[in-house]
């Protein structure tokens, strides 16, 4: 087996070998690309994306009473909205999503969705919540006093309340857990994303927009519980 960390170190893999790959450090997008241009190859990976469950579980658990949930859908984060609306009703929320095509348009609908919710999600859409969006989704859901609820420790740096994310480390401990359970011949496991996780608050943002956060660990632990078999 190959241990592929990154992209470019998964598309060397799969172009040079036939030997399995498992990759880390990539997302569904780069995933489902390879898995397109090498359909023959033995191919899994420990995804960063986070389920969404999980993203919608923080949001409960920091504020444990909002109703509604905005989110803005682009191009590669379009086809989530059903199982956003199902993992939304799960959480006891209600989901205002957007669709957005072009840069254009990003203002516009993350207005009607903040308008309409008492958080934001972000999901890692290189369109609707990449570089480019980011500061647009920052300062208008600050001026509307939202909240964001992001999907990395340095978009939580930048302005957003909270954020799930597993670390290098948590993949690595994944890793390692599926290898103490390898007996005989390599059998790669199914693609998913990692268990092991972790979370950032940011409470400067917090107390500009008056809320009572629970220190990180509680909220760590009221994930992890969640998630028990």
């Amino acid at each position: 087996m190959i241990l592929a960390a990154g992209a470019p170190a998964a598309e060397a893999a799969l172009s040079r070998s036939r030997t399995p790959v498992y990759a880390v450090l990539i997302g569904q997008k780069v995933f489902q690309d390879l898995r397109l241009r090498y359909p023959d190859a033995k191919l899994s990976a420990v995804l960063l994306d986070q389920p969404l469950e999980r993203q919608l579980a923080l949001m409960r658990a920091v504020l444990p009473e909002a109703q509604r949930v905005g989110v803005l859908l682009g191009p590669d984060t379009g086809a989530l909205r059903g199982r956003l609306e199902n993992a939304a009703a799960a959480a006891g929320l209600r989901l205002a999503a957007w669709p957005v095509s072009t840069q254009a348009e990003i203002l516009p609908a993350l207005e009607r969705a903040l308008d309409a919710s008492d958080a934001l999600l972000a999901l890692p859409d290189p369109l609707a919540a990449g570089p480019g969006a980011a500061r647009t989704i920052l300062l208008t859901s600050y001026r509307y006093r939202r909240p964001v609820f992001a999907y990395s420790r340095a978009y939580v740096e930048a302005g957003a309340l909270a954020a799930v994310f597993s670390t290098p480390g948590d993949v690595a401990r994944e890793v390692a857990d599926w290898l103490r359970g390898t007996r005989g011949g390599v059998r790669l496991p199914p693609p998913r994303p990692a268990r092991h996780f972790d979370v950032a608050l940011n409470r400067q943002v917090a107390r500009a927009l008056h809320l009572d956060l629970p220190d990180e660990a509680t909220v760590l632990a009221r994930l992890r519980e969640r998630e028990q078999p």
